[in-house]
């Protein structure tokens, strides 16, 4: 049993240290990011906190793009799917 789980282990760990490189730390700079008032150049950081985010979940420009990004992202993937089943079942 002990086996397994190393083998399990050597197998998984290699892939969640780079997803949490890649996809982590990167999301928690942003969330850090999201908490200042800042150029993006300049050195000067104000923090402001989570007035920021008040200010994006109250932006009507902000709603309207998140609604069509979803619509997006379910419509794309509906449409995916479906080409991927035509084809599959044409190739079958």
């Amino acid at each position: 049993m002990l086996k397994r789980r190393l083998f399990v282990l050597a197998y998984l760990s290699p892939a969640v240290l780079l997803y949490g490189l890649f996809v982590g730390v990167p999301l928690i700079q942003t969330f850090y990011y999201s908490m200042f008032r800042w150029k993006g150049l300049s050195k000067k950081m104000t923090f402001v906190g989570p007035k920021n985010l008040v200010t994006v979940a109250q932006d009507e420009v902000m709603h309207k793009a998140a609604i069509n990004q979803l619509l997006l992202l379910v419509c794309g993937g509906l449409l995916l799917i479906g080409f991927s089943v035509a084809i599959a079942h044409a190739l079958a």
